[in-house]
């Protein structure tokens, strides 16, 4: 067998002229731009690399746009697939200068097509790689049952992960609601976040995306007990008790855990119409506000990572019908807090 062995100092001695080229130490500052006290050199893109930029950027732009407010997922990745090639060809671009010896006065700051084109063909292998991958991950990861499990010790105390603890808010009973553990301004929050949920243009609706709009965080930063995720899952729950929507886990297991919603695709035929619009009204929720989709639009824009299609009970509107006067009370809360914080000279959270 042959091995090949490269020092450190092989090492350093082959990239120090990168280093040295983008140190205005040892180049020189005059080859390089000043912005705010940093020292930057600019890298361009010949004719054809820039043509083949613009053709894969105005694609990305294109497929964001379709997907905004539509499938948040996508959106997301088309917003970073426009330019994240970029710094694969640039880092292509100073292995080749590297390679041909070039130094500080000979480097090129132009990055030629190849480079473009390779990187393009390399994020593209790496994300199916990635894709493949998380599936696989995620297969085996199913596979294991509890009875797989190790079981937890006589008297220890169990601790539910960041999944398992957004889980179970999702999972919360009725009952919660109406024994008093729910308190006004816990129901305020809950009333305020489900009116805007309802309100809201989307196929599915993106928990993650949701809870970064700046609405949401108003709403919620005026009850600062528990955090964002969990109070936009209790009224996911809430409106899921209503049968107003269908909650369905993101099943990537890396990251922030977090879920979608559905809303019911609500029509003069379904059952239970009357009761649901009456209980919409209860939002300040009008059917010309509330917008829903078919099941065929649901199942086309299915994010990737969506663990199912949701599912929705069948509304029993005798026990809806005693659900409302609970949402009423809410709501009632609700105005008697804003008007309090407007006659105290605060600034009360919106109610439209």
């Amino acid at each position: 067998m042959f091995h090949l062995f490269v020092s450190p100092l092989q090492v350093a001695t082959f990239v120090w002229p990168c280093h040295t080229t983008h140190d205005p130490v040892w180049c020189g500052h005059d080859r390089f731009t000043n912005i705010k006290g940093y020292y930057f050199r600019k890298y361009t893109l010949d004719a054809d690399a820039s043509r083949h930029f613009d053709e894969h950027f105005d694609q990305h732009v294109a497929a964001q746009r379709e997907n905004h407010l539509v499938n948040q997922e996508k959106a997301k990745y088309h917003g970073k697939a426009k330019t994240k090639h970029l710094r694969l060809a640039l880092a292509l671009h100073l292995f080749e200068q590297v390679r041909l010896r070039r130094t500080s006065e000979t480097w090129t700051m132009e990055i030629a097509s190849r480079h473009i084109v390779a990187a393009l063909a390399l994020g593209t292998y790496l994300d199916m790689v990635t894709k493949k991958l998380a599936t696989c991950f995620e297969s085996a990861m199913a596979s294991v049952t509890d009875a797989a499990m190790p079981a937890t010790p006589a008297g220890a105390t169990v601790r539910l992960s960041a999944r398992q603890q957004l889980q179970s808010v999702l999972n919360t009973t009725w009952d919660f609601y109406t024994t008093g553990a729910c308190t006004e301004s816990v129901s305020c929050t809950l009333w305020l976040l489900c009116k805007l949920i309802l309100g809201i243009d989307s196929v599915w609706i993106d928990s993650g995306a949701l809870g970064r709009r700046a609405q949401v965080k108003q709403i919620c930063g005026a009850n600062p007990e528990g955090g964002a995720v969990h109070k936009l899952a209790r009224a996911a729950n809430v409106l899921e008790h209503l049968y107003l929507v269908s909650t369905v886990m993101n099943k990537n297991t890396h990251g922030s855990p977090c879920f979608y919603l559905v809303k019911r695709h609500l029509q003069a035929e379904t059952p239970g119409h009357q009761a649901l619009l009456d209980l919409l009204a209860t939002f300040d929720v009008g059917i010309a506000t509330y917008r829903s989709f078919s099941s065929a639009s649901i199942q086309e824009h299915r994010p990737n990572h969506a663990s199912a299609l949701p599912t929705f009970a069948e509304v029993d509107t005798v026990r809806l019908n005693e659900r409302q006067p609970l949402v009423r009370q809410w709501r009632a809360a609700c105005y008697r807090n804003a008007e309090a914080q407007t006659a105290a000279g605060a600034e009360p959270r919106t109610l439209n």
